[in-house]
């Protein structure tokens, strides 16, 4: 029976980042230890690491807590800095297929394409069918460095639409409610859907209707919802994220979605959103997470926060 230390895996979020130890036991994966810490608005952005040092401290800090020698890692990046697309292409030999690659990928990026990563995979034994990677150079040289300055050693970098799929098998698709942006990718494809709203409105409106500063508002919505304070703000994001589903609908139909992310939290907006989307709308519990380090309750308490991050652990 095969055992060991898998490596770290490591989600750099807008408001916070998450570290997961797991070790294969056996065939399985299982989460060891988990460590989280707050991050300071506009130190990580979707596009950059703009507090490097700030960041890579904390990320330290985090491992630390996780009292294990492991140093390997995998990251993730995702919209809007990085894309994925399936594409047929004929027959060519390497150097025809890089071209083609870049040439299609332009029509994806609003930079110019010699600031991209580009890279081709085949995706089954259709030897006509690959994915299209695509990632801002800038964006992923950013996160590589963030994580070697924490003295981390990148394995990786995974697409977090990938990641989540993966862990999350059994859902039509997987709706990541974020502090400033929600996402919806699609199980069956890459397609993915993002909008830039996401908990943070209602922060804004809990602020508005009490007249509070940000950490207050920030505070009482986690603990308490809106709870009669930021109600207009939440139809509003309800109404935003269900035409997610509506531009989904084009391409394939949601029916049973797995939601992970902060804001997923929010209570009532699961329900909201199943009326509002004509959708189950489910907080999901990712095997991803299994293992005995953390009680049942606590795990499940947790999952918005830790899937992505466990996803990519290993």
């Amino acid at each position: 029976m095969r055992s060991g230390s898998l490596p770290l895996g490591v989600d750099l979020g807008t408001s916070r980042l998450r570290v997961v130890h797991s070790v294969l036991r056996g065939t399985r994966r299982h989460v060891r230890a988990v460590a989280a810490r707050d991050v300071s608005a506009g130190a990580i952005t979707a596009d950059d690491i703009v507090e490097p040092d700030y960041v890579a401290a904390l990320l330290e800090d985090a491992v630390r807590e996780l009292k294990t020698t492991e140093r390997r890692c995998i990251g993730a990046i995702g919209r809007p800095a990085a894309t994925l697309k399936g594409i047929r292409l004929p027959v060519m030999t390497s150097f025809e297929r890089s071209r083609a690659a870049h040439f299609e990928a332009a029509r994806y990026v609003e930079y110019p394409i010699a600031e991209a990563v580009v890279r081709l995979r085949r995706l089954s034994d259709d030897s006509h069918l690959w994915a299209l990677g695509i990632v801002r150079a800038r964006t992923l040289g950013a996160r590589v460095a963030c994580l070697r300055k924490a003295r981390l050693r990148v394995r990786g970098m995974n697409d977090e639409g990938c990641a989540l799929r993966r862990c999350l098998p059994h859902y039509d698709a997987v709706l990541d409610i974020g502090e400033y942006r929600s996402t919806l990718h699609l199980a069956h494809s890459f397609e993915t859907f993002q909008i830039d709203s996401g908990g943070a409105e209602i922060t804004s409106g809990i602020e508005r209707d009490l007249n509070l500063d940000r950490a207050p508002a920030e505070k009482r919505k986690r603990i308490i919802g809106t709870a009669g304070a930021g109600e207009r703000a939440k139809a509003e994001l309800v109404a935003s994220l269900a035409s997610l589903f509506q531009d989904a609908a084009s391409v394939a139909p949601c029916r049973r979605v797995a939601v992970v992310g902060n804001g997923a939290r929010l209570p009532e907006l699961l329900d909201d959103l199943t009326a509002a989307a004509g959708s189950v709308c489910e907080l999901a519990v990712s095997h991803a997470l299994d293992g005995e380090g953390y009680s049942k309750d606590v795990v499940c308490a947790s999952a918005p926060d830790w899937t992505l991050a466990a996803a990519l652990a290993g």
